[in-house]
């Protein structure tokens, strides 16, 4: 048996599978019991948000679950019956034919509760479909965001989560801004990145002093009565996901403040903690990095009609403005290095598959994980967000369908 669930995710339903990515069941064990699952329909709810006209072909009465993956369903039961937004609970049987697996013999008519069946949202069209309105999701309320709007008043009741992207650089607001520079002016400053945000400013304090070593720094040789420096030192500071609100400048200044960097002035990070990794990080050479992916598109590499040029005179032609958006991230730029790789691989998976192969596959969408890093000229990039990135991809970790997950491409592992 198997819980099953159709409907056309609306987009806040859709962005609600972002918060319940990784949350499953019980494994699937073995035949003859029951298994949790999602099991959808596309094409009834098409009308209700703007889905493309391939996507509405590609899933036309298909039914999934987590576990199953796609059910065969011949004979339409679970789609007749089951009405968009409700959760079905069905008999399959183990019956290979075609894409599918399993068979729907029987659907069961009692209410299925909604409480730990949120994680079916996570069907491949759904997933798909968030990744192909991350951009509008971020570019939203554009005015109410302040790394958009730099004359945004924002709220400093509210809290927001960002990553310590450099922990010590020039303090912005130089002494000589002030008429009294205020108490614990210090030269140097950390920089936090939110998407919602922008750049916020993250004073240096003179650190206290603990017990218990910050999470993440711990020495597993130390003596575990040491007493060590709080994670919020300097030193640690970059990488960090962190909690804030925010405190606005109100000081008397000797000029007010204008310019590109006005947002960046006229507010610091106040009661920062750190917070669980919203990605995880790692730092090269002391330059943050970040992995990160998105849908393919040729299109934002380069215009399609270039593809049959050859590559000694095609690099020209590759996108300088190509990028992606990520929830956490915001824009991040793809250069033309990195766009190459990409179309390469695509295109040699491509020519390797047979003509039948390769019609079936040519509208499943393809997802590029990269590593990303912050840019070198990441406060001037800021100042043009959002037509400027302050991270980039730096290079290319794997490339996939998102439905089934077939390799394409997979980087080899660096040496350390």
């Amino acid at each position: 048996m198997d819980w099953c669930r159709w409907r056309k995710p609306t987009s806040q339903r859709a962005l609600a599978v972002l918060r319940i990515l990784g949350r499953t069941n019980q494994s699937l064990r073995g035949m003859g019991r029951e298994w949790r699952g999602l099991c959808q329909d596309l094409c009834n709810h098409a009308k209700r948000i703007a889905t493309s006209k391939d996507m509405a072909k590609r899933f036309r009465y298909r039914v999934w679950s987590p576990f199953l993956k796609y059910l065969n369903d011949p004979e339409e039961k679970f789609i007749d019956y089951f009405s968009g937004g409700t959760v079905g609970k069905i008999k399959a049987k183990y019956n290979p034919t075609g894409n599918s697996v399993f068979e729907i013999v029987k659907i069961y008519k009692e209410k299925v509760p909604r409480m730990g069946t949120g994680f079916m949202l996570a069907t491949p069209w759904t997933m798909e479909f968030i990744y192909k309105n991350v951009k509008s999701t971020c570019l939203a309320d554009q005015h109410n965001l302040l790394s958009i709007n730099k004359d945004y008043k924002a709220s400093d009741q509210d809290r927001e989560i960002g990553v310590v992207i450099v922990a010590e650089y020039p303090n912005l607001a130089s002494a000589a801004s002030w008429r009294t520079p205020p108490p614990g002016y210090k030269n140097t400053i950390s920089y936090i990145f939110s998407r919602n945000l922008g750049i916020i400013r993250w004073a240096h304090k003179d650190p206290a002093i603990y017990e218990e070593h910050p999470e993440g720094h711990l020495n597993q040789r130390a003596d575990p009565n040491h007493r060590v420096q709080d994670a919020k030192e300097v030193k640690f500071r970059l990488g960090k996901w962190v909690a804030f609100g925010l405190n606005q400048k109100r000081r008397a200044t000797t000029t007010s403040f204008t310019g590109p960097n006005r947002g960046i002035l006229n507010y610091t990070a106040s009661k920062v903690e750190v917070v669980a990794n919203q990605k995880l990080t790692r730092t090269d050479s002391g330059v943050l990095e970040m992995d990160a992916s998105f849908l393919f598109n040729h299109e934002e590499l380069e215009n399609p009609e270039n593809a049959s040029k050859e590559w000694t005179s095609r690099f020209a032609y590759l996108s300088k403005t190509a990028h992606f958006w990520d929830m956490e991230l915001g824009r991040v730029e793809i250069y033309p290095l990195v766009a190459k790789t990409i179309l390469e691989e695509i295109e040699n998976h491509r020519n390797s598959l047979s003509p039948a192969d390769k019609e079936r596959l040519k509208e499943e969408a393809i997802v590029v994980s990269v590593v990303t890093k912050v840019h070198h000229k990441w406060l001037q990039n800021f100042h043009r967000y959002p037509e400027a990135g302050v991270f980039f991809a730096h290079r290319v970790l794997e490339i996939f369908y998102l439905d089934g997950g077939k390799p394409i491409f997979k980087a080899q592992a660096l040496e350390n």
